[in-house]
Formats: structure tokens, C-alpha cells, sequence
């Protein structure tokens, strides 16, 4: 039975791309040379159809269309096609099942790798890309982009950069090569796939780098040369083993400069990680003390972070006043209504006096019926037209908005307290001019009384009690000097803060030199 439709390759009814290339002779599905199997192709003869098909794409200057096509042995476009300018080449969902070498090719206009399998050596090396690339959801074997310039944007979403035991070979083997690439646009690894010998060295780059959910583990992304406008996201990625410096990514976290400050937290969490997992200790204290300090700012902007997550997508375009705005309406109504019914006219004391004392008289003859008229009369006026001034908020809602509008703040603030008390662990030097501070002031404090020796003479000199601060706040207590009166309080309160600092220098001298 043929498998021919009218003459034509069955490529183009089946997947809808057109293809008007007679079947081959003897393929399976009546495919034509470039849309067969690579079982049923002779190399040799490959080539040479290749090649006659790039000839008549130059003769008549049509863009370069790949699609689907399964390539078979060693393709060098330069040597064996002598293609040095791809224009708007498209390689969608091509197989190549042999090495193949793109050296120095420019691609003028955009080019799409999207789908594409490359079970042998890829070689990108000096090529020019001077229009959007596409590879996403492509496999490699193996690829080098080495000293490759992207002035576009680079997608490689989904990209997976693996080896295969039975493609085992000398030379350059697994993974993927980025050394000295260039970046002129923005360049994404959505959800790619690293195998742990590639290399990521980026010489320069502009716009935004994403490794968005990208597995990184025991990859090499040295050197990172950013520009200053360029930044870099790690969102959801896995690091691990993952060779960077600290220097390249400073001041380039993306969630960070938009601040994102909830995510910019993750990103740094994830690199302390990878820090710790380096043995790297100064740059994981770095990136400890960067995760809390974007906690801190989290703090700050409240609203924004975390409102939808613990108040709901309603509360998304409101503000504090939105949960106060009920309450203060019914505060304003009751302050009208009683100005109104005890108040009238201020300018009138009189009458005041006799509406007062007439609702007294009330209230002792029927102080039941009184209250409760007055009560139902106070509650109609206030809740008049209600609804129709501000939506209603019940008072879970209410109490729940105003915790989360309290809570925040406060944490804010503790989270300040914290940092400019020790650095969250990570400055010991700052616990060392706090306690040279409490001394001082201390030991203005004690001269406001009197500081007895021990030969019972009361101490005259600054810098004697300057000493006794020092002692009393290091616990050391000689015995030659002892307070006398209200002092002694505040040497108890010396003492104590003096045992609190020492314990918590420790505390940060041991975290900072100590391994974690």
C-alpha cells in the first residue's frame, strides 16, 4: 500500500506544515528525505539534498525553514553548506541525530530551536544572534555557546542541558559551555535543566537573566559580568554546589530592585544555601544577613506583600481607612447625636442645664423605659443611611484588618531593634560599641551621686567613676568603690546589661569565626 498523498510527503497533511517534496524511496510513511526517520536515510545523500535545498533558499531569498526535519550525520553549515547568514531560520521540533556546527553563523532576524533534540555535539561557538531566539523546551546532548553574542532576547524555557551514557565520546563531553557569551537582551532559563559539567560565563549582559525554576546543581555560573542596569532572578530555582561569587550577583536580585521583598527573602535563603553547601561561610553570612534585612523590609511594606494572602482578594484595593471608615462614621453619628439631644446650643448653657436635668428626672421616675428609649433612639440615628456612606465590615473583619495593620509594624520595628542591636548575629563589632556607649553613659549617670571607696572617701573624679562603670558593667566588682543611694539601682542595671552584651558577643563571635 503507498503511503503518498497526491505524490507529496504525508509530513505536511499530517502536522499541517506544508511539504510539496516527493516521499522518499523506500522510507516508511511516505515521508520525503528531509521528514523521515533517520533509519531509512543514506548521510551521504542527506547532505547533498540538504544542500540543494539551501541553494535554492539563497537563489530565492526565503527565510530558512527547518521545521521538523531529521537530520542525520555530521552537519557543518559552513563547511558542507557554506551557510555563514541564516535569515529567519527556523528549526522547530528538528531532530539531529549527529553532530552538528553552527561556527561563526550569523542569524539575521529572529531563530527558533523550540522542540528541537540534539542527540550529538552542538556547536554555537562565535555565532551572532541579532534577533529573538527561541529554545524552549530544546534538548542538548552537549552544546558550547562559547564567545556566542545574543543582541536580542534568548529564550531557553524548559531547555535541558543533559548527556546520555550511550552518546559517551572523547573531546568535549555533557553539559552545556556558556563561556564568555555576551547577553544584549533580556535571557531566560525558565525551568531549564543543567547537567552538573556545564559552565555559565557570562562576560557581559543587559536586561534581565532568569533562571526562574531552573535546576542548578553543581553548575559553574562564573564569571557573571553584569551591567549595572542588568539584574538577575533565581525564583523557585534549585541551587546546590552552584559556583558563583557573590561579587557578580550583588545589587543585580531582580525581586529586590522591584521590591518584591517576599520573594527577594526566598532568593537569598536559597543562596545561603548554596553557599553553606560551598563551605563558602563569608558569603552565606552575606546572604543571611541580606534575607533578613529583606524580611525587615517585608515588614515595612505590609500592605503590599502580604494583604490578599491573610485578609483575601477583597482587600486588594483597600487601606487602613477602608477598615476604619465604618467605625469612625458610627463614632461621627453618635457624636452628632448626642451635640444634638444634650448639646444643643453651646452658646445657651441654659438650656443645656434644663435638658439635662429634665432627662435626670426621667430617668429616676422610669429608668428602665429611659434607657432603653434612649438607647433605640441613639441606635436609628446612627445607623441612618449607613450602607449607602460606606460598606459594612463586620467585626471579625474589623478586628482581623486591625491586627494585620498592627502586627506588621511592630514587627518592623523589632526587626530594626534587632539589626541595629547585633546585626541579627552577624556584626560583633557592633555589640562591642554598644557596650562602649553603656559605659560612657553609665558613668555620666554616676555623677549625679555619690561613689564611696573603700577607705570610706566618696570618689571626686570623673575617670574614677568612669572605672567604676567599667567594672560594675563587665561584673567584675574589685570591691574598691560602692555606690551609695539611688546609685545602686543604676548599677544593678549596669551590671545587668553588661551580662546580657557579653553573653551576646559570644554569641556573635562564636556564629562569625565558628564553621555552621
Amino acid at each position: 500500500m503507498s503511503h503518498e498523498i497526491n505524490g507529496y510527503c504525508r509530513h505536511g497533511i499530517e502536522f499541517g506544515n506544508q511539504c510539496s517534496k516527493k516521499p522518499l524511496a523506500g522510507a516508511r510513511n511516505g515521508y520525503c528525505i528531509f521528514h523521515a526517520v533517520a533509519e531509512d536515510k543514506d548521510k551521504e545523500e542527506f547532505r547533498e539534498a540538504l544542500a540543494n535545498y539551501v541553494n535554492q533558499i539563497r537563489a530565492k531569498r526565503l527565510d530558512y525553514n527547518f521545521v521538523d526535519f531529521v537530520f542525520v550525520g555530521t552537519i557543518d553549515f559552513q563547511k558542507h553548506l557554506g551557510v555563514t547568514v541564516l535569515e529567519n531560520a527556523e528549526f522547530r521540533g528538528a531532530r539531529f541525530h549527529g553532530d552538528v556546527y553552527f561556527w561563526e553563523t550569523q542569524f539575521h532576524g529572529s531563530a527558533g530551536f523550540a522542540l528541537a533534540h540534539f542527540y550529538g555535539d552542538t556547536r554555537f561557538e562565535r555565532v551572532k544572534f541579532h534577533g529573538e531566539v527561541r529554545f524552549a523546551l530544546t534538548q542538548f546532548k552537549s552544546v558550547s555557546f562559547r564567545e556566542t553574542r545574543f543582541r536580542g532576547e534568548a529564550r531557553f524555557n524548559g531547555t535541558s542541558f543533559f548527556k546520555k551514557a550511550s552518546f559517551l565520546r572523547t573531546g568535549f563531553e555533557g553539559g552545556a559551555d556558556f563561556e564568555r557569551v555576551i547577553f544584549g537582551g533580556d535571557v531566560e532559563f525558565h525551568k531549564a535543566q543543567f547537567w552538573p559539567t556545564s559552565c555559565i560565563s557570562v562576560e557581559f549582559a543587559k536586561g534581565r537573566v532568569s533562571f526562574a525554576k531552573a535546576n542548578l546543581e553543581n553548575v559553574s555560573l562564573t564569571p557573571l559580568k553584569l551591567r549595572r542596569s542588568a539584574y538577575i532572578d533565581f525564583t523557585g530555582a534549585t541551587l546546590r554546589n552552584t559556583q558563583m561569587k557573590r561579587e557578580d550577583i550583588e545589587d543585580h536580585i531582580v525581586d529586590e530592585r522591584e521590591k518584591h521583598f517576599c520573594k527577594a527573602r526566598e532568593t537569598y535563603l536559597l543562596l545561603k544555601n548554596n553557599f553553606r553547601s560551598l563551605g563558602r561561610y563569608a558569603d552565606e553570612s552575606w546572604a543571611f544577613t541580606k534575607e533578613k534585612e529583606m524580611e525587615r523590609k517585608s515588614f515595612r511594606h505590609f500592605r503590599k506583600e502580604h494583604k490578599e494572602k491573610e485578609l483575601g482578594k477583597g482587600w486588594i484595593d483597600k487601606d487602613m481607612r477602608d477598615c476604619f471608615r465604618p467605625f469612625l462614621l458610627d463614632l461621627s453619628r453618635l457624636a452628632r447625636f448626642v451635640g444634638g439631644n444634650w448639646f444643643p446650643n453651646w452658646r445657651s448653657p441654659r438650656n443645656t442645664v434644663i435638658k439635662l436635668c429634665s432627662a435626670l428626672g426621667d430617668f429616676l421616675e422610669q429608668p428602665g423605659v429611659t434607657i432603653e428609649t434612649g438607647f433605640n433612639r441613639m441606635r436609628s440615628f446612627v445607623l441612618e443611611d449607613a450602607k449607602g456612606e460606606a460598606e459594612d465590615v463586620s467585626c471579625p473583619e474589623f478586628l482581623e484588618a486591625l491586627w494585620f495593620y498592627i502586627k506588621y509594624p511592630v514587627k518592623y520595628c523589632w526587626s530594626t531593634f534587632l539589626k541595629w542591636l547585633y546585626g541579627w548575629g552577624e556584626w560583633p563589632w557592633l555589640i562591642i560599641g554598644w557596650c562602649g556607649v553603656a559605659i560612657f553613659v553609665f558613668s555620666l549617670v554616676y555623677l549625679g551621686g555619690n561613689i564611696r571607696a573603700s577607705d570610706g572617701t566618696l570618689v571626686q573624679s570623673y575617670l574614677d567613676r568612669l572605672y567604676f562603670s567599667g567594672i560594675t558593667f563587665t561584673t567584675l566588682g574589685f570591691g574598691g568603690y560602692s555606690p551609695v543611694g539611688g546609685l545602686r539601682f543604676w548599677a544593678f542595671l549596669e551590671s545587668f546589661l553588661g551580662i546580657f552584651f557579653i553573653a551576646l558577643f559570644v554569641f556573635s563571635f562564636a556564629r562569625r569565626t565558628a564553621g555552621r
